[in-house]
């Protein structure tokens, strides 16, 4: 029974680490900032550790030669050497700085570099909230103005019999006359006798 449970259990981590191995091979920045890609890079990486630890001896009298040391460097720079190959074009210059380097610096290092470099190139500069604020309101409130107008259905009406806006030839004082107690402006008074005339006519 517990060969049983040990075979199943065995099937299930190989095929998992064969899906990690997978997604880290393919795993690219694409639409990711830094800090998301080297999360997502960085939580696989420690799945894949839990289950297929690094080596470590385990010899009473530690050998000295630093084979394991070696192969532990090895994995390291696996690492790195995928998190530089999956980001962006836009790094290339930045990717290839640190690959010359010898030794390469630790993953969280080269981390750090990029991530300043984004900081600085990529990603925009912090600007006032207030104004921005103040820029939304206003722009706001001018669609708002707008939408208003274009809602009115005579608004956009133009009579050919006086050339006026906003009303249409029934409600036209020009073509129905003038109540009693219309008040007149100077330039309305001015027209008053066309305005006449056009009535009779």
């Amino acid at each position: 029974m517990w060969k049983d449970l040990q075979g199943r259990f065995s099937k299930t981590v190989f095929s998992r680490i064969s899906d990690i191995q997978e997604e880290i091979c393919t795993l690219k920045q694409g639409d990711l900032n830094v800090s998301d890609y080297y999360t997502k890079i960085r939580t696989l990486r420690d799945e894949f550790n839990y289950l297929r630890p690094i080596l470590e001896c385990e010899c009473v009298i530690k050998c000295e030669c630093k084979t394991l040391k070696i192969i532990a460097d090895y994995y390291e720079n696996d690492k790195i050497i995928k998190f530089l190959k999956g980001l962006n074009p836009i790094y290339a210059q930045t990717r290839s700085t640190i690959m010359i380097l010898d030794p390469l610096p630790p993953l969280e290092k080269v981390y750090a570099i990029v991530s300043q470099y984004e900081r600085q190139n990529i990603l925009p500069q912090d600007v006032d909230e207030s104004s921005i604020a103040a820029f939304s309101s206003a722009k706001g409130t001018k669609q708002h103005q707008i939408n208003k107008k274009n809602q009115n259905p005579k608004a956009k009406l133009i009579r050919n019999h006086c050339g006026k806006k906003g009303h249409i030839e029934a409600e036209c004082y020009r073509i129905i006359g003038f109540s009693p107690d219309f008040k007149f402006t100077k330039h309305a008074s001015a027209n008053l006798s066309s305005a006449t005339k056009l009535k009779v006519t």
